[in-house]
């Protein structure tokens, strides 16, 4: 979703994702309920090149967005599925 979007924004528009991620749908959330109850390790620390960086900034506008209007995230992500078909 973040990668989207930064393109997006930046007017890469033409560019598509080809890596297959077929967990993308899943919310981070769920991913590590699922993980913790699997006993897997989940590591939660930020990255220290995060802080103040274009990614840092899409990231938290679609949490806040999602929180104010959920279904936000996901509604992003197919739009961007659509408009990769095109491309």
């Amino acid at each position: 979703l973040q990668d989207f979007l930064m393109d997006y924004f930046k007017g890469r528009q033409d560019k598509t994702d080809k890596r297959i991620k077929p967990l993308r749908t899943v919310p981070e959330s769920e991913l590590k309920q699922y993980a913790k109850f699997k006993g897997l390790n989940v590591y939660s620390n930020k990255h220290p090149l995060l802080a103040g960086s274009f990614r840092e900034t899409i990231g938290k506008m679609t949490n806040k967005l999602e929180k104010n209007h959920p279904g936000t995230k996901f509604a992003i992500l197919k739009s961007s599925d659509k408009l990769a078909e095109k491309i």
